[in-house]
């Protein structure tokens, strides 16, 4: 990497020219003061030991690398896999931050780092990651959620533009163009990358252009500032529809970080990192970053991926003991005698614990007689067999983290409701007094629930201003807004004191400040989409964001989601009951509620929710473990808890489409509303319309 390179030798001709200034200084006083003594026959061989000390010290600093004066070395277990794969176990170490970070600030002291318009100092996560960074390898970053992932690829940019913007000699020496090394940051989602790309115009707005590449400008052809920006921060797709349409991109290109690479790996995405790959230059540095560092499908997917020399870094704040500090993982040994032990323990079936007591006399005279059998004329093919077993267990042993690394830490507790008590369950987990996240599973749900809790359930009518005189506000996010409503309800939840917000997948990634709880309705199968919504920062790697006080994590799980929690447990996923919410024939008279109380417009919405319902669990009945003609007898008792007694009817093509054309409780009629009409409707509605259009103010 040229920039590590430049970096490395910048910081060693400034350390040997200043060093050696004072160490001259220091023998010539030294020489002074025993001359004026009349020490002069050891005048020549002080001035010898100060010159020989000096060379010991320009030695000493050519081999220490870049930035080694400044930042201490990683406590860290080292696991080498092969001749190439490295994984790096870090245990944060509160003493070397300090010092590492006092040193960092007397020679950066104008870096900023900003968020939310404050500047902070790095912290443990993004300063030691600095210096692996700078080596130019492929990274596989794993670090806890809300640990400042965001500013940890842009440090050693910052570090480069302030050393190039500052210092005449470094630019002089360095001989490196700007323009050739521009950095792309991909992301899941547009509101992704609009969030990202403010926070990193905050920290570049001196140095660098920093551009958000959305599909509008590849429509429109607008791509001039994307162009001539030297980070830029998009969606998959639309980079590689870039890199298609200008070759200058694809050359300029050194540096990709793929950000939420959990969900980066999954379906299309996967394929649209292959495509961007292969147009870049091969030597492009890769920087994926996850919040766990157990995901085996992704460390499968990085080892296919990145280069052979790939770093797995995964930072950890547990104080786990291991046996050995570095293991080796040896692929095809010839001199089986010498390491029958070693070679047994590794290349089982149980690849992470090793044997110390001694081995069977008898296997191992087995195993040399097999051996020599073996060496003696075995066939090719049986070779070649062995030979990609023994690589395959040995990749499979730095990948597969499951059994290192539990999935319990994260508290999560389940409330079980009868489906005719949902609105009990889900009003019951709701709290004016605290932060929350709602997330539900189809974006028609989340709109529903979001316009009969706010406007039509009595006991949240007067919610507003009823504790301490501080406004408590709904919230709702997710893809039937437009991308200037969903920003401003970003900005406006992370800065509300309290508040709910009723969410889908959209907002997985998106660090919402100081959220005290965090509700999934219904199931949720990938695991670490399950994680990502209940992970909270951790207390002694981002001190500055968390106050100390726990999230609280509920699933509302019915009678079709039971199989769920056989999932988690199999993924060990620690989730403990916490209430339920069984039929009764008496409810609440804020929730006795009848369909001729609805307007059109609540009607609307509900409808359009009953069929995203069906879809939604008519789709994943095989993986639930149950039968279809179940589900509209379940969402017929679903909607009695909205006070709906009278179900809907849909269209035969709607019931052959989700194979339910026969099943008990389905109405299926040819007179139904179309979907183009219910949404057109919908849009109708007051709630929809931005505050600007209903005021008549002209933007």
């Amino acid at each position: 990497m040229r920039i590590g390179n430049a970096v490395n030798s910048y910081f060693k001709v400034q350390h040997i020219s200043k060093n050696y200034l004072k160490r001259t200084k220091s023998a010539d006083n030294q020489l002074t003061i025993f001359k004026n003594r009349g020490f002069i026959n050891r005048k020549r061989n002080i001035r010898l030991h100060r010159q020989s000390s000096v060379a010991n010290t320009d030695t000493s600093s050519s081999d220490r690398g870049p930035l080694s004066r400044y930042l201490d070395n990683l406590k860290c277990h080292v696991n080498v896999w092969g001749s190439s794969l490295v994984e790096l176990e870090v245990k944060l170490d509160g003493l070397k931050y300090l010092r590492s970070r006092s040193r960092f600030l007397r020679k950066f002291g104008s870096i900023e780092l900003v968020s939310n318009g404050r500047r902070f100092a790095p912290n443990e996560v993004q300063l030691f990651s600095l210096r692996p960074q700078l080596t130019g390898s492929d990274l596989l970053i794993n670090a806890p959620k809300g640990s400042g992932k965001t500013f940890l690829y842009l440090l050693p940019h910052l570090v480069y533009n302030y050393l190039f913007n500052n210092y005449d000699s470094f630019i002089k020496n360095s001989g490196l163009n700007l323009d050739n090394h521009k950095v792309a940051v991909l992301l899941p989602t547009i509101d992704m990358v609009l969030d990202d790309s403010r926070t990193a115009n905050g920290c570049f707005k001196r140095y660098r252009k920093v551009a958000s590449l959305l599909y509008k400008n590849l429509a429109l052809n607008d791509l001039d500032h994307v162009v001539d920006s030297d980070l830029i921060y998009s969606t998959p797709k639309s980079f590689l529809k870039l890199l298609v349409r200008d070759s200058s991109v694809r050359s300029s290109v050194r540096f990709v970080v793929v950000d939420e690479s959990e969900r980066m790996i999954v379906g299309e995405f996967a394929y649209l990192l292959a495509r961007i790959k292969s147009l870049l230059p091969v030597d492009s540095q890769f920087i994926f970053l996850s919040n766990f560092s157990h995901n085996h499908p992704l460390h499968q997917f990085a080892s296919r991926f990145l280069k052979l020399n790939f770093k797995i870094i995964s930072f950890t704040n547990r104080a786990e003991k291991r046996t050995k500090l570095i293991r080796h993982i040896y692929g095809p040994i010839r001199s089986i005698d010498k390491h029958v032990q070693i070679y047994n323990s590794i290349n089982s079936n149980d690849p992470t614990g090793l044997d110390n007591d001694g081995v069977n006399a008898s296997l191992i005279e087995n195993t040399n007689k097999e051996h020599i059998t073996q060496v003696d004329g075995p066939p090719e093919g049986d070779m070649v067999k062995r030979l990609e077993s023994r690589i395959r267990l040995n990749r499979d042993a730095i990948l597969n983290t499951k059994n290192r690394v539990a999935l319990n830490d994260f508290k999560i507790e389940y409330v079980l409701y009868e489906p005719s008590r949902f609105l009990d369950a889900l009003t019951n987990e709701l709290d004016v007094n605290r932060k929350t996240l709602v997330y539900f599973p189809t974006v028609r749900m989340c709109q529903f629930c979001y316009i009969y809790i706010k406007h039509y359930l009595r006991r949240f009518s007067r919610a507003n201003g009823l504790v301490d005189g501080d406004t408590f506000m709904f919230y709702d996010f997710h893809t039937g807004l437009s991308l200037e409503k969903r920003r401003y309800v970003l900005d406006s939840f992370k800065l509300a004191a309290r508040g709910i917000l009723f969410c889908t997948n959209l907002a997985i990634g998106i660090n919402f400040h100081n959220v005290s709880k965090v509700i999934q309705v219904s199931f949720v199968f990938n695991v670490y989409e399950l994680l990502n919504k209940f992970a909270h920062p951790v207390r002694n790697i981002n001190g500055h964001s968390d106050r100390g006080h726990s999230v609280e994590s509920v699933l509302l799980l019915n009678n079709l989601d039971g199989h769920i929690l056989y999932e988690y447990y199999k993924n060990d996923v620690s989730v403990s009951y916490k209430s339920s919410f069984t039929a009764s024939s008496a409810h609440d008279a804020s929730l006795d509620l009848r369909r001729s109380n609805f307007d059109v417009y609540l009607l609307n919405s509900c409808e359009l929710m009953y069929r995203s319902l069906l879809g939604f669990y008519s789709e994943n009945a095989q993986r639930l473990k149950l039968d279809r003609w179940m589900i509209p007898s379940f969402l017929n008792e679903f909607l009695l808890s909205f006070g709906v007694t009278q179900p809907f009817s849909v269209s035969k093509h709607f019931a052959l489409r989700t194979q339910l054309i026969d099943s008990p409780g389905l109405e299926v009629s040819r007179c139904s509303n179309r979907k183009s009409e219910l949404i057109s409707a919908l849009k109708a509605y007051p709630g929809f319309i931005s505050k600007s259009r209903q005021a008549n103010i002209t933007v």
